[in-house]
């Protein structure tokens, strides 16, 4: 019994995790292509530019201990960066919570080099 649960979970969990990550990266585009739509390219560059550094920003103060270095206080760090940028450059009527989506994304680059394999 044990051996056929086995094989079925080798078998599934990378079918499973492909259609996983093929979901959230459409996911992830449809949502950015709102926000995108909603403000336009050129102010949409400079905000998912700004969560880019804001993320490695994040990586680089929970390595330095000024902020826990796991997970949900590095999100926290990233959103309130990402918020009162918002907010300075004019765009109040966006929550930071509808950019998740790019956040996440920026995550996933950061920790995943260009060549694919994860490293660190």
């Amino acid at each position: 019994m044990n051996e056929l649960l086995n094989t079925l979970l080798v078998t599934l969990l990378p079918v499973l995790a492909t259609a996983l990550v093929g979901f959230l990266v459409r996911w992830i585009n449809a949502q950015t292509a709102k926000i995108q739509a909603q403000i336009g390219d050129a102010n949409w560059r400079t905000i998912n530019s700004f969560i880019e550094l804001s993320v490695m920003a994040a990586e680089q103060s929970g390595l330095a201990g000024l902020i826990k270095n796991e997970g949900t206080a590095k999100k926290e760090f990233v959103l309130k960066l990402v918020q009162d940028f918002l907010n300075e450059k004019g765009f109040e009527e966006i929550d930071v919570r509808r950019v998740d989506a790019a956040i996440e994304a920026a995550v996933f680059s950061y920790i995943t080099p260009p060549d694919g394999k994860k490293g660190g």
